[in-house]
């Protein structure tokens, strides 16, 4: 983010060091040099709204400093603290521009112990499970499944971490809590996709649902709670018309699905 913006120069020590190549090879290991804290807060239009992939890019318009289809596209609030202020001279409030370095994915938390050269990643992994990664600062560190956790269960073990005889500090938060966004989205934005795989469902179609999911829902865009009700929805269709449930359309609506703790 610090080094995308095509409309201005950045500084050339930072083209040096946090060029794309680099960059990819550790996220936190290059950026911790020059970004104090990153934050990412109040989404909107998450998960990626069905016909988001229908197009190959969405521009930026120079000209009125709005993206195409702004009105669907995820974003949220980013909140950016430097070490140095230098890093940030070339950009000025209100500064619009398109970067590729965004993760809305999934929840992520990253801490820091200074004194101990130590560093803790509590996050959810691309099915909605929570992960751990953690270690020496500079190595790739161990690599932990935790089980059953909760949200209440994740903001504990990040709130440890952060008492004084543990010693680790915030440095980067890509959700706020709760942690289960799916819970705030199927209620809102999954409305309008409950209704067109509804649509499809009863055409009886496996194929017709299984290429509408691949080419448009992303792995975990809802969750368990929301394929029963589409189901259900699916089922009492189905049964005014005097036809079979094929249960085929729900082992393929489940595979889109974050499974429940």
């Amino acid at each position: 983010m610090l080094t995308s913006n095509d409309q201005k120069r950045a500084p050339q020590f930072l083209d040096d060091e946090l060029n794309m190549a680099n960059f990819a090879q550790s996220v936190y290991e290059n950026g911790r040099k020059y970004i104090e804290c990153l934050e990412i807060s109040e989404f909107n239009n998450y998960p990626i709204h069905p016909t988001f992939r229908e197009e190959s890019q969405y521009a930026l318009n120079e000209e009125t400093g709005k993206f195409e289809n702004e009105e669907i596209l995820p974003n949220g609030i980013c909140t950016l603290k430097v070490k140095e202020p230098k890093t940030i001279d070339h950009i000025n409030a209100g500064d619009v521009w398109e970067t590729p370095h965004a993760d809305i994915w999934f929840a992520s938390f990253y801490l820091e112990n200074e004194k101990d050269q130590k560093f803790y990643h509590l996050y959810q992994n691309e099915v909605g499970k929570w992960c751990t990664n953690y270690g020496k600062i500079g190595t790739p560190g161990k690599q932990d499944t935790i089980f059953m956790v909760d949200e209440a269960g994740a903001e504990r073990s990040i709130q440890s971490k952060m008492t004084k005889s543990q010693g680790y500090k915030l440095v980067y938060k890509n959700f706020d809590t709760p942690f289960k966004m799916e819970n705030k989205f199927d209620s809102k934005d999954n409305k309008a996709l409950h209704e067109k795989l509804l649509e499809i469902l009863t055409q009886n179609d496996p194929d017709l649902l299984a290429s509408y999911m691949e080419q448009h829902i992303e792995q975990g865009a809802y969750s368990e709670e929301f394929v029963g009700t589409l189901f259900r929805d699916y089922e009492k269709a189905i049964k005014e018309n005097k036809k079979r449930v094929n249960w085929k359309f729900h082992s393929l609506l489940s595979s889109k699905a974050i499974p429940e703790d």
